[in-house]
């Protein structure tokens, strides 16, 4: 008892030095008696630095006690204590969990949103579950904590929860931090559920168009004709999502070809892409569709474009295309290309078709 009352006497002397050694002889003392006076003088603590420590010295402790005054923590008006006791609470890991899920039950939603904060960075399928019951709170912040960190954690058993909150939302964030989860964790059912609520692309909030494309792509029930239908009513902004898309979708259905009109929608794709980069991507994809022969029609007359980066997309697109046909326009053309990179391609390019058997 008497180191105990001395750590406290210390705790509150003027001398930051004094008060720093007394938390670190609680701390490496593994003190139980010490844990109250410690918590008790963290939030009057004016020292940063001290306040440091004194987490560190509560940290190191192995009572239950120390949770237990983590968790009176939480509501504490001030931002650093409430952080730490956030910390100390993720760094008992399972043994925090029975405290945290009576906290649930705190009418305060911003400590209930903390209880999350502290959940997300423990493990197991308990931790999990208890994540999983901010997917029913009443405040749609502590909802959108819940979605966001079952999607971090890769919470695949927790989607079904997840798409049914997606169905029947109505707030714009709270949709938003669904659908980003679902298309985080994936699955039949996450693109169904997006398909029910919106049955088609036009009634896709445009907020929400990069997650269904990223759904869409991965395991929706569309073909590249389609999507390359859409694509002219995506927002430009949306050109670099897109072409992900249809990279994803066409490896997926493992398809080379698309019909003679979905050329001109990926011309169109093409000619919008706010930036060089994006549309030298769209270029070289296209090669890909070597399945029929309007790809050559689409890329040969880029070749002509005083633009070096759609020249270049073309070449690479061509090579791609691995049809014989294209050596001869591809040697005319490093005849008489400025550009040192796209004849370094084509040069690459030409050498690589004749090393073929």
């Amino acid at each position: 008892m008497n180191q105990i009352n001395s750590i406290r006497e210390r705790l509150w002397d003027e001398d930051e030095d004094v008060r720093a050694m007394a938390a670190e002889d609680a701390g490496y003392d593994d003190l139980v008696d010490a844990i109250a006076p410690l918590c008790e003088r963290l939030p009057l603590e004016p020292s940063r630095s001290m306040r440091q420590t004194i987490m560190t010295a509560l940290q190191r402790m192995t009572h239950q006690e120390a949770i237990e005054q983590a968790l009176s923590l939480l509501s504490n008006e001030d931002v650093f204590v409430r952080n730490s006791a956030v910390a100390l609470l993720q760094s008992r890991g399972i043994a925090a969990l029975g405290g945290l899920a009576h906290y649930f039950g705190n009418p305060d939603a911003d400590i209930r949103k903390l209880v999350l904060d502290s959940l997300s960075a423990i493990g197991g399928d308990e931790a999990g579950r208890l994540l999983a019951c901010g997917l029913e709170d009443a405040d749609i912040n502590v909802q959108i904590a819940a979605i966001e960190y079952l999607g971090e954690r890769g919470s695949v058993t927790h989607v079904p929860a997840i798409a049914a909150l997606f169905e029947s939302a109505q707030d714009p964030m709270l949709l938003a931090a669904a659908a980003a989860a679902l298309s985080v964790l994936g699955g039949h059912d996450s693109w169904q559920a997006v398909a029910r609520r919106f049955p088609t692309f036009e009634q896709v909030p445009a907020y929400l168009i990069g997650a269904w494309l990223n759904l869409l792509a991965a395991f929706g029930d569309r073909s590249l004709e389609e999507l390359l239908e859409i694509a002219p009513q995506l927002p430009p902004t949306l050109a670099g999502e897109c072409a992900d898309a249809l990279s994803a979708l066409q490896e997926r259905l493992g398809v080379h070809t698309v019909k003679g009109a979905a050329f001109g929608q990926l011309r169109a794709l093409i000619e919008s892409a706010p930036d060089s980069a994006t549309q030298l991507r769209l270029l070289k994809w296209s090669g890909t569709l070597h399945g029929h022969p309007a790809v050559l029609a689409l890329l040969i007359p880029y070749l002509r474009s005083s633009d070096t980066v759609l020249r270049h997309g073309a070449v690479l697109g061509l090579l791609r295309t691995g049809k014989t046909e294209v050596l001869e326009l591809l040697e005319l053309q490093r005849a008489r290309e400025t550009d040192p990179d796209i004849r370094d391609s084509i040069e690459t390019g030409l050498a690589a078709y004749k090393r073929q058997p």
